[in-house]
């Protein structure tokens, strides 16, 4: 498996990468879709299930969605796909906000979404520094 670093990115790929230094490292995104400023790029495992989305926004790595089972969070080697929110709180304590149907660590950068099975979705940001929302 590999690594979520929050605050900083996923495996060999950097917040703050170009779309270059992203492909170069992951190669060409499966699809590609352009939103409003921002672009997101879907990587796609076996099977095509999705193993990752990641958003380039002015062209650089801003957000990352870990769709893949085989990543946990630094240091948190249980904080992965399934895991419970209970589970998350244990380790991280309270999140900053609580939707009902995720854990928002703005902090730290790090989202939590569930689902029926779990966690669905590690989303990793670059962190809310200060008051902003």
């Amino acid at each position: 498996g590999g690594m979520i670093r929050p605050g900083f990115g996923v495996g060999e790929v950097n917040f703050g990468s170009s779309a270059e230094q992203l492909e170069s490292a992951w190669g060409p995104p499966q699809s590609r879709s352009d939103e409003g400023g921002k672009t997101r790029y879907t990587y796609s495992g076996e099977g095509g299930e999705p193993d990752f989305q990641v958003v380039l926004e002015a062209g650089v790595l801003v957000e990352i969605d870990v769709l893949s089972p085989h990543f946990s969070v630094e240091n948190h080697p249980e904080l992965a796909l399934g895991v419970s929110a209970e589970k998350v709180r244990e380790e991280l304590g309270n999140p900053s906000h609580d939707s009902g149907t995720g854990l928002d660590y703005r902090d730290q950068g790090l989202y939590f979404g569930f689902g029926s099975r779990g966690c669905e979705l590690v989303r990793i940001y670059v962190p809310k520094i200060g008051g902003a929302p």
